[in-house]
């Protein structure tokens, strides 16, 4: 092929979805190495980063009352596009290291690459669109004397892409509990490189992330709604760990003006966004449009109980679709899609949605994880 030949091509090919750049390559061997080239594959995740046209995955709360229940089996993934206006039905995802036991955690997504845990210290990086994965090397948790890891031992974990050193890392933290001071407890953090494939231990933090919630990665940074057991009060606060200098730092929260509410964290167009929701009256969305700065706190829309969305537990923004309207998830059962300008809901019917589900957000790319294991 000649050079013009090939500049068509890769133009071409870039604006395919992956599952078509995965057939193709069986076309000409030509065509194969040229998808599978650094360039073509970075060049195709700064045009997914940039359309930003992101797929919902959906993991079903399947009932976990006894092995001999009807339902009782792995978890199920779904996908839909939202972006499509005739896409109204779920498609299921096959995904790797499936456990009869255990719920798969979905712990975030980055560049497409998605982290999940079949099993709980089993962790996994899966790119659904490619269907490659790398079961991630296991690691233990050093426990001291007159400490112990309970039965209702709180682990958390977070997935980021660091680009200084451009390499994906996975965070945990496993709390411990003191035999005899719960003063004296403490989380102990590891971080993953996929570069080096390698766990490191990074040290002990007095945090225990608030019901074991995955972290959301934010411009190089994982943040967490933590409870300190060094304050007395009991009170929560939000963290900060930079992925990069492996360092925690509290961040400021905004002047609320009320209390009695439940934080809930979460990504808005790029930046670090926090629920306030207050049950039965409202959930205010706020983002920080400043890194780390106090008064950069802007409470963007408010979604009041009934004028806006009538009787929810909790909502969840997911994404902004090309309208301007925003992807919601309510209750973990129903998606909803709001206007912001109007300030109205509208509900959005998705045929066989599961009765129960969380959901979080992927970019179709063709990131690889240089393994060849496929699901």
């Amino acid at each position: 092929m000649s050079t013009l030949h090939e500049e068509i091509i890769f133009e071409i090919l870039l604006r395919l979805p992956p599952k078509s750049i995965i057939r193709f390559k069986c076309v000409a061997k030509a065509w194969q190495r040229l998808v599978t080239t650094p360039l073509f594959i970075s060049t195709y995740l700064n045009l997914a980063i940039t359309n930003n046209n992101p797929k919902v995955m959906l993991r079903s709360n399947l009932p976990r009352v006894s092995f001999s229940h009807p339902d009782f089996g792995p978890s199920k993934l779904y996908s839909f596009d939202h972006v499509s206006a005739d896409c109204d039905y779920l498609v299921e995802i096959d995904y790797p290291l499936k456990s009869p036991i255990w719920e798969l955690e979905l712990v975030g997504s980055c560049n497409g690459v998605v982290c999940i845990v079949p099993n709980v210290f089993v962790v996994c990086l899966w790119n659904p669109s490619t269907r490659e994965y790398k079961r991630i090397p296991d690691t233990e948790v050093e426990c001291p004397d007159d400490f112990y890891i309970g039965d209702d031992v709180t682990i958390a974990y977070g997935f980021g892409y660091d680009q200084v050193v451009e390499d994906y890392k996975v965070v945990r933290m496993v709390s411990l509990t003191n035999e005899n001071s719960d003063e004296e407890n403490y989380s102990e953090v590891r971080v993953y490189s996929l570069g080096s494939n390698l766990w490191r231990r990074i040290g002990n933090v007095t945090y225990e992330v608030v019901n074991g919630v995955s972290g959301v990665f934010v411009n190089g940074a994982l943040y967490w709604d933590v409870r300190d057991w060094t304050r007395e009060d009991g009170s929560t606060t939000v963290v900060g760990f930079d992925i990069g200098g492996k360092k925690f730092r509290e961040v400021p929260e905004p002047e609320y003006g009320y209390e009695g509410f439940v934080k809930t964290l979460c990504v808005y167009e790029g930046r670090l966004c926090l629920l306030c929701n207050r049950p039965g009256v409202c959930l205010d969305v706020w983002v920080m449009t400043d890194y780390d700065v106090k008064r950069s706190w802007e409470k963007l829309f408010k979604f009041e109980q009934p004028a806006v969305i009538p009787s929810f537990r909790f909502v969840i923004p997911l994404c902004v679709l090309k309208n301007s309207e925003v992807l919601v998830e309510k209750n973990g059962d129903a998606f909803v899609l709001y206007d912001p300008k109007c300030e109205r809901a509208r509900d959005l019917p998705i045929q066989g949605l599961p009765n129960r589900f969380c959901a979080i957000t992927y970019l179709e790319t063709l990131v690889s994880l240089d393994t060849g294991n496929v699901v």
